[in-house]
């Protein structure tokens, strides 16, 4: 499924970590992805995995792939991989002013993006718990993309 000729990862290209994930850039056929290996047990990466498959919308990341036992240089005790569409930042790093990105729409169209991916997500029988600036990412062209659908 994965061979060398349409997989390829870097170490190197660490985005970020949060409490139970950590989050890489590569490429995944020829689109430069994000992988997040989420660092729980099984049950908890696969509820997470089932709840994001079931979400499609311009507010919310694509999951793209789930890959399972792929060797991507990294000691884990799981080998299961989310592969997501590739964001340029956050909406912390626009506060925390180090966001270096597209340009963003103004705050009403911002807030605007993000209660439309609440309100989607809502509409799937989902809640998510963890709604921070850090969770609310900007795509390269600017939409805000809600992330982060762990339990």
């Amino acid at each position: 499924f994965c061979s060398n000729e349409i997989f390829k990862y870097s170490r190197n290209n660490f985005l970020g970590q949060g409490t139970y994930s950590n989050v890489f850039s590569g490429f995944f056929w020829v689109n430069q992805v994000a992988f997040k290996r989420i660092v729980l047990t099984p049950s908890l990466t696969e509820d997470e995995i089932k709840h994001h498959k079931r979400l499609n919308h311009e507010n919310v990341l694509e999951l793209l792939a789930v890959l399972d036992n792929i060797d991507l240089y990294l000691l884990c005790r799981y080998k299961r991989f989310m592969v997501l569409e590739l964001c340029s930042g956050s909406l912390f790093q626009v506060i925390q002013k180090t966001f270096d990105g597209p340009a963003l729409p103004s705050d009403r169209e911002v807030m605007y993006q993000i209660a439309a991916g609440l309100n989607y997500v809502h509409s799937q029988n989902l809640v998510h718990l963890d709604i921070k600036p850090e969770n609310i990412l900007i795509s390269t062209n600017g939409q805000m993309k809600l992330a982060d659908f762990g339990l």
